[in-house]
């Protein structure tokens, strides 16, 4: 690896009698910030379609659709203000403990965007909101795939930044008398982080839709917190509920507890079964029991 003339690292040597410290190991590995940072480019195909719904039914004339090609950046490496140095001096050692890599950037190029098969709706137009909405899904949708299954780039960052901090601290001339030992983060295991995608996506579709874990009449009667748990972890991110103050602690409400779930709907489809799926930003509309006032 060249790292070219590099700055000027002889103001920072120290006289013989000069004890080593880490402030001085921080200064001098500054410069390595700037070349352990490694680039992922990618080219990938989606497709998008998104309609209008009425009760879980698509309005006809409401469709958008297209497939797509596009491209971008991921720049992967280590935060350099989370680096540790320990100094040992006898024997004389320079321990140094690296973070855990993690994406830094993540650049889209969007004047590569290219698209296919274009089926737009007059009734329903894209929207400004609609564009940044798929952004988005796509940057996280990448970022996450990225982090399960590219466990051999981020090991090779790690390497990066080993070789180069060790390069330029040699270079300095001034640790001459210390080893240097690396502390290096245990990455995740890329299997177990493959399982939990998978479990995850058992709840999911092609499209992207969830299936709920059960149906609206099983749930009611039951807690309304843990309903709204277990929705959250399936992966509904628009969840709302609202009291309903009936109860008034006399016989005829022996069979109702406070907080229990007397209607729910999602996407306003209160009769749902068991597996029905539903987009993540479909509403959920929780209505518990609460006392009286």
């Amino acid at each position: 690896m060249v790292f070219g003339d590099g700055p000027d690292l002889s103001a920072l040597k120290p006289t013989d009698s000069e004890t080593l410290t880490t402030a001085e190991l921080t200064e001098l590995a500054k410069p390595a910030s700037e070349l352990v940072s490694l680039k992922y480019y990618y080219t990938d195909a989606d497709e998008y379609e998104r309609h209008k719904e009425l009760f879980s039914i698509s309005l006809p004339g409401t469709t958008n659709h297209f497939v797509f090609v596009y491209s971008g950046i991921i720049s992967a490496g280590i935060d350099f203000s989370a680096v540790e140095y320990q100094i040992t001096e006898e024997p004389r050692t320079i321990t140094v403990k690296l973070p855990e890599p993690s994406i830094l950037s993540h650049e889209m190029k969007e004047k590569d965007f290219k698209f296919y098969d274009v089926s737009t709706s007059k009734f329903a137009p894209l929207t400004m909101q609609d564009y940044t909405e798929l952004m988005s899904d796509l940057k996280q949708k990448k970022e996450s795939a990225f982090l399960r299954n590219k466990d051999n780039f981020m090991q090779t960052v790690l390497e990066n930044a080993e070789a180069v901090i060790e390069q330029i601290l040699t270079a300095t001339g001034k640790i001459t008398d210390y080893s240097i030992r690396f502390d290096l983060p245990e990455l995740p295991d890329p299997a177990a982080a493959e399982a939990t995608a998978e479990q995850t996506a058992q709840n999911e579709d092609a499209s992207g839709r969830i299936a709920v874990p059960d149906s609206a009449k099983g749930y009611r009667g039951t807690q309304y917190e843990a309903v709204k748990n277990k929705l959250s972890d399936a992966g509904f991110t628009n969840i709302i509920t609202v009291e309903k103050p009936e109860l008034s602690g006399n016989w005829r409400d022996l069979q109702k507890d406070v907080g229990d779930i007397a209607e729910i709907s999602i996407d306003g489809n209160d009769g749902f079964a068991k597996g029905d799926q539903f987009p993540p930003d479909a509403t959920v509309r929780i209505v518990y029991y609460t006392l009286k006032e």
